[in-house]
């Protein structure tokens, strides 16, 4: 019965999961084309790097409900045709990992190229 119970939750999971990688996917088809590649390839990289975490792990929950976070923003501004993103506040940018630290920095030279070529 334990282990019947522990494959649902698992089930449940991956498609929670699956759904918010969708959603994410969805919503950042009203980027405009440049950003949208950028931000799906990221997107894409992040939930396969996630894909292996276990269940358990803290960092799960944290990990959902940044890009959940990310989604509803995203759609709320899409919506207000206000200007798309936001800065980081100094907290969050203390609370950032080396590696997190790094790969924003990618994400800003990247957006920066988008720029130019745009412009």
């Amino acid at each position: 019965m334990a282990t019947a119970n522990y494959l649902l939750k698992i089930q449940q999971h991956k498609h929670e999961v699956l759904r918010l990688y969708k959603r994410v996917l969805k919503v950042n088809k009203q980027l405009p084309l440049e950003l949208r590649q950028m931000g799906n390839s990221y997107v894409k990289d992040e939930f396969k790097r996630h894909k292996s975490m276990p269940m358990s792990d803290a960092n799960v929950k944290k990990f959902l409900n940044e890009w959940k976070m990310y989604a509803d923003h995203l759609e709320a501004q899409m919506k207000q045709g206000l200007l798309i993103g936001s800065d980081l506040s100094s907290q969050e940018m203390n609370y950032l990992s080396e590696d997190q630290l790094g790969q924003l920095y990618q994400l800003q030279q990247e957006s920066v190229k988008s720029d130019i070529k745009t412009n």
